[in-house]
């Protein structure tokens, strides 16, 4: 019963220790992700024209009607861990 109620008391210690391990900010993930962040200039090009023509479709279309509709939203937590 003795060695029984030690075991049971290191698992839910061990648990905390590896809860707030990875609760905390560890910066594991991190390194996982690119460090270049910048956008080049082709890419910029190509995103304003698709945006002008974006703006063009709904000039075009703009009396119709339109139903936006989702089946799931997707929450997301910059601290989160994906795993």
């Amino acid at each position: 019963m003795r060695r029984r109620i030690f075991i049971m008391t290191a698992l839910i210690f061990t648990g905390l220790v590896m809860g707030l391990i990875l609760s905390s900010n560890i910066d594991i993930r991190h390194l996982a992700f690119s460090q270049n962040t910048g956008i080049s200039k082709s890419s910029m090009g190509f995103l304003d024209r698709l945006n002008s023509s974006l703006s063009d479709v709904a000039g075009a279309v703009k009396p119709s009607i339109v139903n936006i509709s989702t089946t799931m939203t997707v929450l997301f937590r910059p601290d989160s861990i994906v795993i």
